[in-house]
């Protein structure tokens, strides 16, 4: 039988609130910060080298609280599946994307994840689709669909972005429902940094062999961004993801994110000058509207 993931009443933890508006503004500075970075330092550089560091803190922190670090045998394959998809692909279906695509355009395709999450939540962990997570979906794709609208040009005229960043949205959403299925009640710290390390040794083997890592010396900017990254999108950002996929249902935290495109046109359109109009407003409304219906006002009696 699956485990409950909402109060007997049906509400929403207000952790879980809390949790999900603060990754989305880390996650969705990420985006335009990722435009600066990925000048100079490349792809492949930066998914294998930051995701590490990365996970040592979370370990740091394990150590410094007198928690295991180690995970019961059982559950090492489940994490390490996890961690490739959840960590692997999305790093690096992201980082190659933006190589090709505008982080406004990367940001719109990389959430329709919610979607993918939605449809793999009902068929393999039996995640019911009530109407009202229905008309949630099609509120945000709307938004989604707002912000790419009069941009497809652009957007189709680099098909190696769109592969990319479809790659990662289907890979996230794949990583986030297996998750879920394991049930792991274990620290997680322990379980975020594990998938960090397993995300990251089949990238680290890829950029090795195919000549992707490369070791320069970036300006300052660059450095203060990288830091940033270690700290927020994948230490904080990644704990408090895993943690909300405990909390509600995979498809409801899955929602729960589609304003990270939105803030991301809004930081690229004041940091990159990218477009910033009527279609972002409209994407804004669709996207509040999504967002507001399944996290402030859920079902009763339960999911």
């Amino acid at each position: 039988m699956r485990r409950p993931t909402c109060s007997d009443t049906g509400k929403i933890p207000h952790t879980a609130v809390v949790l999900l508006a603060s990754l989305t503004l880390l996650w969705g500075i990420q985006w335009p910060m990722m435009r600066i970075i990925l000048v100079e330092v490349t792809p492949m550089t930066f998914r294998t080298l930051l995701p590490p560091i990365a996970a040592l803190v979370l370990f740091g922190l394990l150590r410094a609280t007198d928690q295991p670090i180690a995970l019961p045998r059982g559950l090492w394959p489940g994490v390490a599946i996890a961690g490739m998809l959840n960590i692997g692909a999305w790093n690096v279906g992201t980082a190659f994307a933006l190589t090709h695509l505008t982080s406004g355009h990367a940001v719109v395709l990389a959430y329709t994840m919610p979607v993918w999450a939605a449809l793999l939540s009902a068929i393999f962990i039996n995640e019911r689709l009530t109407l009202k997570l229905l008309v949630a979906l099609a509120l945000g794709m709307v938004g989604i669909g707002a912000l790419a609208i009069g941009d497809i040009h652009s957007i189709t005229a680099a098909p190696a972005g769109i592969a990319w960043i479809l790659f990662a949205a289907v890979a996230w959403a794949a990583g986030t429902v297996y998750l879920k299925h394991l049930g792991a009640t274990v620290s997680v710290l322990a379980i975020t940094g594990w998938q960090i390390i397993a995300g990251t040794i089949p990238v680290a083997i890829a950029g090795v062999a195919f000549g992707g890592i490369e070791l320069t010396s970036p300006s300052p900017l660059v450095w203060f961004l990288l830091v940033y990254t270690v700290l927020g999108p994948h230490c904080f950002c990644y704990f408090a993801w895993f943690t909300v996929i405990r909390l509600v249902p995979t498809s409801i935290a899955a929602i729960g994110t589609l304003m990270i495109p939105v803030l991301g046109a809004v930081i690229g359109a004041i940091a990159l000058d990218e477009p910033f109009g009527l279609k972002e407003c409209v994407a804004l409304a669709s996207v509040c509207s999504a967002i507001g219906l399944v996290l402030f006002r859920p079902d009763k009696g339960g999911h």
